[in-house]
């Protein structure tokens, strides 16, 4: 269930994705067994996980520098499968 994507933690829609996602966990999710989904800022990955959880998916954006091979370093042990976009 997608959410959109590159939400802010810096704006207001950063709680509504907090919102949604726990709206879906809670029950979309328990009915079909489908998680939630979001593309995250490269630089908000941090702040995501605990919020999105670390066991499954973590999607995000990068499209400078060394295109999100570090970020996927780092969140390489704590995530099953790391997606740069």
């Amino acid at each position: 269930m997608g959410h959109g994507d590159e939400f802010d933690p810096a704006k207001p829609e950063w709680n509504i994705l907090k919102t949604r996602w726990q709206t879906v966990l809670n029950d979309a999710t328990v009915r079909t067994g489908v998680r939630p989904f979001a593309n995250h800022l490269s630089w908000a990955t941090d702040k995501a996980l605990p919020i999105c959880g670390t066991e499954l998916l973590l999607s995000f954006t990068k499209y400078d520098g060394d295109l999100g091979a570090g970020i996927a370093r780092h969140h390489d042990a704590t995530v099953a499968k790391v997606i740069a976009v």
